[in-house]
Parts: C-alpha cells; structure tokens; sequence
C-alpha cells in the first residue's frame, strides 16, 4: 500500500507528538454547510486542492483515508508551523527512520477548514513531483464525507447535513489514532476468522490480509495461492519480502458481504485493509462524527478482476528503476523479467523522466505494457511487451 503510514504514535517522541495528532478542530462555520469540493485522478487516487494557512497557492494532495495528513518536505519549507516535533520509527526492513510532525495553523479546501492540524513532513516529490501532500483521516473525521469516484468529486455534510441513504448499507466504524483516525470496522473472514479491517483509499488493491491471518484461511491451508519472488507490496517506509496471493470466499463486514475477493499480503500486524480496487465499485459515505460508513453498489461496475495486473513491482533506487517483486507464473515471470533487473522504458518512455505515481497510473491502465529492460543476469537489454 503505496501511501499507508504505518504510524507515527508507536514512533512518537514523548506527549508532545501525542498532544499534536489528538489536537486539531473544524471551524464551526462550516459543520452546518454541505461543500462539493471537484477532484482529479492521479493513478488510483483521488486529489483536491488545499490551502495551508493564509496562503493563496493551491497544492495537489492525494486523499488517503489509511493515513494521518502528511505535508511533502519541499512545500513545507515554504510555511511555517508553530510547533513541531521529532519521531524516531522503525520501518517494514528494520531501518530507523526520523519523521517531523507539525501543527498546521489552518487547512482548507474550498469553504472546508480545519485548525491546527497535524501533519507529518516527508518527501514526497521523489514519488512524484506534482504531489503536494496526502490529505489524511486526522482531517476528515470532523465530517460526513462522500467519495464520488464516478463523478470525481468529495463532498463534506456537516454534522448536521440531512442526507437521504436508501438502498445504502451500514456499517459501525471507529477511528484508528494509530493510523491517523482511519475509519476502522470489524470483519469476519470465510466464516470464522475475525478480523479488524481499515477503510483505505490509499491501498490500490481491493483487499489485502497480514500474512499471518492468510495463512489460517481455507485457501492458504488448501495450498491454492499464488506466491512472489520479492515483495509485491508495501509502502513509504518499506517494501515487505514476499507477497501471497489467495482468494476468500467471503469476508462480512456488518450487512455488507465481499464474495470470492482477492486478497493479498500487505505489512501490518493485524490489519486488514479494504482498498481502492473495491471501493471504486461503491457510493461510499463515511460519516466520521456518528461511526458509521455508508456504501451503496454501482451496478454497472465490477470488481478487479485482472488481479495480477502485468505481474511486477518495481521501485526507485538511486535514480534507477529496478524490479523488486514478481508474482510467480505471471506474464512478468514467464517473459523472463527477474528481481534486480534495470527497466529502462515503458511503452516506449524513458523511465528516468516518469515518477513512480506516473508509472503506477500507466501499469494500471494500459492493456498492454511494452516493457525494455536491462538484465541483471547478463548486463544485456531485453524487450517484451506484456499482455
């Protein structure tokens, strides 16, 4: 999961850290209104424009409901922030790493605004040099917000916000401090299993399960999964070393019921994560304020079926390219494309000039990839187009 922060109050340094994600209020002139704030895509994400502070300039910020709101380290410089703080973490391969947390003064999109915020300062413009930040839960849980894929749009109701929800179906959701007050519920996999599962735009799949609760499913049990070399998913502070890939044949959350999903191994510990792939299928409102999520099903839409995509995962390292996961059996796999491997262009573009969000959104739209790499193995350069 590209964009999860697998979170800062393990890694936090003292109360302080504490005192600034708990802090935070919506200004009580907006909580009455309903605001339709108009969105784009960019790969799997949705992105509005936010104002920080008094400051005219628009920024591009990624809407990520699995994390705590998080300002790119070069637009930061730009602001100042009255308080901030430290944090020491260690990452998914054991690295300690060191992440500044900041109270925002003010937050706003359109007439939406938020005061003294918490956001974390990262770097961001390797991913992607248009991204100006991620716009996290600790900001929306002040709202009923709606996510209109369809339409490409958010909309915030205030508390007060009179909605009419038929044909939509209810689940109960608290709000995960740990991971930036994502909205959180309870799932039960293939019957037996329970789970507690994260409401996560961020994650780009439709469901992904710890490999420890994997392996207790029917499926994993059964030995029908398909497995990776390297790791196929992962996040901002770490990749994870082998990926699985089962399919549950059902997972309940409440009265909404997922059939014959696939599911995949993400970092966590013990969360689940209901991702993008799923979520696009949806209407869906997550009214914060009163713990309940609201999804009702576009009938003209499927779920992923395509899982596998073009079987790879890639990263940057040092200004390469380099392959860093295949699924097994997969058109990647049987192409010939192996870990270490260089790419060197994607559908005829240079890879040095596209950022890791841009080549995410073209393996994830394309029907075919045109793929030229430089083998590891033999220092030569290889062609293959995937299908």
């Amino acid at each position: 999961m590209f964009f999860l922060l697998a979170l800062l109050v393990s890694g936090c340094a003292g109360m302080k850290s504490v005192s600034i994600i708990r802090g935070g209020s919506a200004e009580q002139d907006v909580l009455s209104q309903v605001e339709s704030v108009k969105a784009n895509h960019l790969a799997h994400f949705l992105t509005v424009k936010v104002r920080i502070n008094d400051s005219s300039e628009d920024l591009l910020f990624l809407v990520d409901t699995g994390a705590i709101t998080v300002i790119d380290k070069q637009t930061a410089d730009k602001f100042t922030f009255t308080d901030s703080v430290v944090n020491e973490f260690t990452d998914i391969a054991g690295n300690k790493k060191e992440v500044r947390l900041v109270r925002v003064g003010k937050m706003s999109i359109g007439k939406i605004r938020v005061s003294d915020c918490a956001a974390a300062i990262i770097d961001l413009k390797k991913h992607s040099p248009r991204i100006d930040g991620i716009l996290g839960s600790n900001f929306l849980r002040y709202f009923k917000v709606e996510l209109d894929y369809q339409n490409s749009q958010l909309v915030f109701h205030g508390n007060s916000g009179n909605q009419t929800l038929d044909g939509f179906i209810a689940i109960p959701i608290w709000q995960n401090m740990k991971q930036g007050f994502a909205p959180t519920t309870k799932c039960i996999l293939d019957g037996s299993i329970d789970v507690v599962c994260m409401i996560d735009t961020g994650h780009d799949k439709a469901v992904s399960l710890p490999l420890s609760i994997i392996q207790k499913t029917t499926g994993f049990k059964d030995g029908k999964y398909i497995e990776s070399n390297g790791g196929m998913s992962g996040g901002l502070f770490g990749t994870i070393s082998k990926s699985y890939l089962i399919k549950a044949e059902k997972i309940s959350a409440g009265n909404l019921t997922i059939n014959n999903s696939p599911v995949t191994t993400n970092a966590s510990d013990n969360l689940m994560t209901l991702g993008y792939a799923y979520l696009k299928n949806f209407r869906i409102v997550i009214d914060y304020p009163n713990s309940v999520a609201y999804f009702k099903p576009f009938p003209e839409l499927k779920p992923e079926s395509k899982y596998l995509s073009f079987g790879f995962r890639c990263s940057k390292e040092k200004g390469k390219t380099i392959v860093t996961g295949i699924w097994k059996g997969s058109v990647a796999d049987n192409a010939g494309l192996s870990i270490g491997d260089e790419l060197v262009s994607l559908n005829n573009k240079d890879v040095t000039t596209l950022s890791m969000m841009e080549i995410m959104e073209m393996m994830n739209s394309s029907s075919s990839l045109n793929v030229s790499y430089l083998q590891q193995s033999s220092a030569k350069i290889a062609n293959s187009t995937l299908h």
